[in-house]
């Protein structure tokens, strides 16, 4: 991925996730936020929902790997090798017609040179907006950015799991 990303970041070396990737906040702006800023969500039949990133950039960071935000330099990307739609966990409510949506916090850390899996994975912050505007292309706009309606609705909220199996297409013949 260092290639693809070069001149679009910074490459960090990190105590607790090894080298991770910063953003240039020239390029994303200084309130970046994956899966929020620059992009919009489709949905595919075969890998259900998928973030489609504006930066040219965006196929790596939003397809392979995790977003954690560090303390010293806000959101930077964890890079991984298996391939997602969008590496998010999703809320919904309903009948209170809000989805909610935040990068999947990584499962590991780096200690001794070895990754290690976390016992309970960190909590993660989600992001909201009225079901009608999922799919919109300026999604972004439609984000409840309120903390005290976050709460409120995140409080109305339940995990999203997909269906187990999908329909068949009729009965055998």
């Amino acid at each position: 991925f260092k290639p693809a990303l070069e001149g679009h970041g910074t490459w960090v070396d990190d105590s607790t996730y090894g080298t991770v990737w910063k953003p240039d906040a020239n390029e994303v702006g200084t309130d970046f936020e994956p899966y929020v800023t620059a992009g919009h969500w489709t949905y595919a039949d075969e890998t259900d929902y998928v973030w489609v990133s504006d930066y040219s950039w965006g196929w790596a960071p939003y397809h392979y790997g995790r977003w954690v935000v560090l303390p010293a330099h806000g959101w930077v990307w964890i890079p991984g090798r298996r391939y997602s739609g969008a590496w998010v966990t999703w809320r919904y409510s309903p009948g209170y017609d809000y989805v909610g949506w935040a990068p999947m916090p990584p499962t590991y850390y780096w200690s001794g040179g070895f990754a290690v899996s976390f016992g309970v994975v960190p909590a993660a912050a989600y992001i909201f907006c009225p079901t009608t505007y999922v799919f919109h292309r300026h999604v972004h706009t439609y984000i409840v950015r309120d903390r005290t309606v976050v709460h409120r609705v995140a409080a109305h909220t339940r995990p999203y799991r997909p269906a187990a199996g999908r329909p068949s297409a009729g009965p055998p013949s």
